[in-house]
C-alpha cells in the first residue's frame, strides 16, 4: 500500500454505486448539519451517548460509509477526534465519523472500555445499537462501516474483531497503539508469557486487520508484559494470531519500509492482515508527523508517517464480506 494514491481511494469511497443503503436513506426528516461535531444520548439508554460528525459530501440520498473512534482510558471523544482527525476534510470527506463515550465500571475512577477484567459493560451491545441508531437516522452504507481506536479503545475493537455479532456488521478494524486486555487475571501477573491467550471466537476467516505500535510504547509495550494486574499479549505474536484467525501465513508475505524507520508487514498480497511498525522512538501514540496530544503527554518524539491517512486508504480496500463459516477461535 502506498499513500500516493490516498486522494483517489477516498473520491472511489463516495462514488461507489452498488452501495448496501440502510432505512434513512431518502429520510427528510431533518436537514443534516455537516461538519459540526454532534453530541446525542442513545435513544435505547440515555445514560449512553455518543458524538458523529457529518462530512460534507454527505447526501441524504447516497448511502456513506462510517468509521467509529474509540478514545483511550481517561479521554473522551472530542480528545479522540482531536487526536484522529477522522473529521477534517483534509482526510475525509465522505465518511460519517463516529464517537462514543466510555463509562466508568464500579470501582473504578476512570472511564474506560469492555475489555479489562473489572469494566463487565456491554459496549459491544452499545456499539450495535449507536449503529441501528444511525442507520435508522442518516443514509449509511451498511457494508463499509469501520472501527478504529487509541490505547484501551484499540483493544476494544480487537474485541469487537473477535464478536461474531460486530464482525457481522464492522467490515474491517485499525486499532493504533492497542491495548490488547485478556478480560482476566489468571496467575500469570507474576510472570507474563509470550503467548498471553486472549479470548476471540470470530466465526469467521476473512476480518481485515491493521495494528500500528511503536518501539517506545511503556503503556502497552511491543513486547507484552503485566499492566493494571493483567498481561498484554505481544504485539507480534498478536498479529500472528490474527493472521491464523484468517487462514494466512503466520509470518508476513511481504515487509517494506513505509518511512526510514517505519516497516509495514503485511500477511497476504491484499493487506487483509497488516501490523505497521511506527518506529524504534515511537511511543503510546496516534502517528504523526508533528506534535500532537500524545507525543506531548508521552514527551516522546512525533513518527515519521501519518497513520489517519494510512488507516483512511487501507479501510478503502475493503467491504464487509459474508461470513464464511470456518469456525476460526485463535
Amino acid at each position: 500500500m502506498r499513500l500516493s494514491t490516498f486522494p483517489a481511494v477516498l473520491a472511489a469511497l463516495g462514488r461507489l454505486t452498488y452501495a448496501a443503503s440502510s432505512q434513512g436513506c431518502n429520510k427528510t426528516s431533518a436537514a443534516p448539519t455537516l461538519e459540526k461535531r454532534v453530541t446525542v444520548e442513545l435513544a435505547a439508554n440515555k445514560s449512553r451517548s455518543f458524538m458523529y460528525w457529518l462530512p460534507p459530501n454527505y447526501d441524504p440520498k447516497t448511502p456513506a460509509p462510517i468509521i467509529i473512534s474509540y478514545h483511550g482510558v481517561r479521554q473522551s471523544p472530542t480528545k479522540q477526534a482531536n487526536l484522529d482527525q477522522f473529521d477534517n476534510t483534509r482526510f475525509n470527506t465522505d465518511m460519517i465519523a463516529v464517537y462514543p463515550q466510555a463509562v466508568t465500571p464500579p470501582g473504578s475512577d476512570e472511564v474506560m472500555w469492555q475489555g479489562p477484567r473489572k469494566a463487565t459493560q456491554d459496549d459491544i451491545g452499545f456499539t450495535m445499537e449507536i449503529l441501528d441508531q444511525l442507520e435508522e437516522e442518516f443514509c449509511v452504507d451498511t457494508d463499509r462501516i469501520y472501527a478504529s481506536g487509541k490505547s484501551e479503545g484499540a483493544g476494544f475493537v480487537g474485541m469487537l474483531a473477535c464478536n461474531s455479532t460486530s464482525n457481522a456488521r464492522i467490515a474491517a478494524f485499525a486499532p493504533v497503539s492497542g491495548a490488547f486486555y485478556p478480560g482476566h487475571n489468571d496467575g500469570m501477573s507474576d510472570k507474563c508469557k509470550d503467548e498471553v491467550p486472549v479470548p476471540c471466537s470470530p466465526m469467521r476467516c476473512n476480518i481485515p486487520f491493521l495494528e500500528f505500535h511503536g518501539g517506545a510504547d511503556f503503556l502497552a509495550p511491543i513486547e507484552g508484559g503485566l499492566h493494571r494486574h493483567e498481561c498484554l499479549p505481544d504485539i507480534r505474536t498478536y498479529m500472528r494470531q490474527w493472521a491464523q484467525r484468517d487462514k494466512l501465513d503466520t509470518e508476513p508475505t511481504e515487509v517494506y519500509n513505509l518511512t526510514d524507520v517505519a516497516q509495514v508487514n503485511k500477511y497476504d498480497d491484499k493487506g487483509t492482515v497488516t501490523f505497521v511498525y511506527d518506529g524504534d522512538k515511537v511511543g503510546h501514540d496516534w502517528p504523526w508527523t508533528v506534535e500532537n496530544p500524545d507525543t506531548k503527554r508521552a514527551h516522546s518524539k512525533p513518527a515519521s508517517f501519518n497513520a489517519t491517512s494510512y488507516i483512511m486508504e487501507w479501510f478503502g480496500n475493503f467491504t464487509l464480506a459474508p461470513p464464511d463459516n470456518c469456525n476460526a477461535t485463535v
